[in-house]
């Protein structure tokens, strides 16, 4: 719903008519979702990578690390440091991040 929200307020600002999305990784399945709910927005979807059959990592990790532990704890302030360095660096993203949520993606 985010990716959504963004494509009907950059339609709004620009005036276009329709968006291509590119959706890498969690990005493919987001994508099509956004194509399949309002088509009218969307011309065109290019997916590189998706985790169309699920995420060997989420996979392992979920494998491995037992949930409500301390390594998960542990594993879920890494990936907010981490997501905070590449929001910074990149120019940022007010979007919620949740590295749990994106292991049950």
């Amino acid at each position: 719903e985010q990716l959504l929200s963004q494509v009907e307020t950059l339609l709004a600002a620009t005036g276009a008519n329709k968006v291509n999305l590119i959706g890498h990784s969690h990005g493919g399945p987001t994508a099509r979702y956004v194509a399949s709910v309002r088509p009218d927005l969307v011309a065109s979807v290019t997916s590189i990578g998706g985790v169309n059959k699920g995420s060997k990592v989420a996979d392992l990790v979920r494998g491995t690390v037992p949930e409500g532990s301390g390594t998960e704890q542990l594993a879920v302030k890494l990936a907010q440091g981490l997501t905070t360095l590449i929001n910074l660096l990149s120019g940022g993203s007010d979007l919620d991040q949740d590295p749990l949520a994106s292991l049950a993606a």
